[in-house]
């Protein structure tokens, strides 16, 4: 079962005098503790950290529409992946995707914004492609890669779980947590020579305790995120590789999703090739048409 990471505080308040009842707020009279990972979770922590950093990513598009539409192409779009994906290799600029009306007869195509703004004035050698012809092109480089060695994608996906367990720091978060609980009781039990020996100098055996407490919290909610970042990366990964896996057993035709999840970038490179990056890290050119 997993459990949300969510921290809960006691004792941030205790009754002064037990026979008025009287409550007051803690501020350091007596220890306060912290319990952790006591509530079911709905999803599992990877699932959660993967939907913070779509949240992000989503949020975080640049804004590249300038004129000619009522809204920016930086605005996150669902329903084509081509609109995140597609950019002009001359420009660097995203392709929108446009459709052609003549003599009754639609046809949809993508273009290059910079072009559909300001005509040749910044991008002169981007090409107009046809939907169709893109997504047939696209669709055979995914294919090329499902027909990839078995035994080529075992280590990809070995290697990248290597790079993605890696962890020098030497300090797992139970350990750090070991660390942060010892130096409680450490706190507490300098609060109980002070009440001993009032007359004392504890203030800076008190700062320099706080000080590696409050660095040791730091370093394990640094520890937790990178752990969380590396689980989503793994099922994101995970994921995709049981998309390329699954391609070799059925016809592959067009799917939003799918090309979601394993394309990184595809690169307009003329009006006879384009190159399209894989979410595993290769790279391939592919023919238009």
């Amino acid at each position: 079962m997993h459990f949300i990471n969510i921290k809960h505080r006691f004792q941030k308040t205790f009754v002064e005098d037990c026979l008025t009842h009287k409550t007051k707020i803690n501020n350091g009279e007596l220890p306060q503790y912290y319990v952790e990972n006591n509530h079911p979770a709905i999803i599992d922590r990877p699932t959660w950290q993967r939907v913070q950093e779509e949240l992000a990513r989503r949020g975080g598009k640049r804004k590249v529409k300038e004129v000619g539409t009522k809204t920016r192409q930086g605005k996150y779009s669902g329903k084509y992946a081509l609109t995140e994906l597609l950019v002009c290799d001359s420009c660097g600029k995203p392709y929108r995707r446009v459709t052609w009306s003549k003599n009754g007869q639609k046809k949809v195509v993508w273009r290059c914004i910079s072009r559909l703004d300001f005509g040749k004035k910044y991008c002169a050698d981007s090409p107009s492609i046809e939907e169709s012809v893109l997504q047939g092109s696209i669709l055979e480089a995914l294919t090329e890669q499902a027909k990839t060695d078995p035994a080529i994608l075992d280590a990809i996906k070995q290697d990248i779980g290597i790079a993605l367990a890696g962890d020098d720091s030497g300090d797992d978060p139970y350990t750090l947590g070991a660390k942060i609980a010892a130096l409680d009781a450490r706190i507490d039990s300098l609060y109980e020579r002070q009440k001993e020996n009032p007359q004392g100098d504890y203030g800076g055996e008190f700062e320099r305790l706080y000080a590696e407490r409050n660095g040791l919290i730091d370093k394990l909610a640094q520890t937790k995120a990178t752990a969380a970042h590396a689980g989503a990366e793994q099922a994101r990964l995970t994921e995709l590789f049981t998309v390329v896996d699954g391609i070799r057993n059925r016809p592959l035709e067009w799917s939003e999703p799918v090309i979601r999840q394993t394309v990184e970038r595809v690169r307009v490179l003329g009006k006879e090739r384009i190159s399209v990056s894989f979410r595993m890290g290769c790279e391939v050119e592919m023919p238009l048409g």
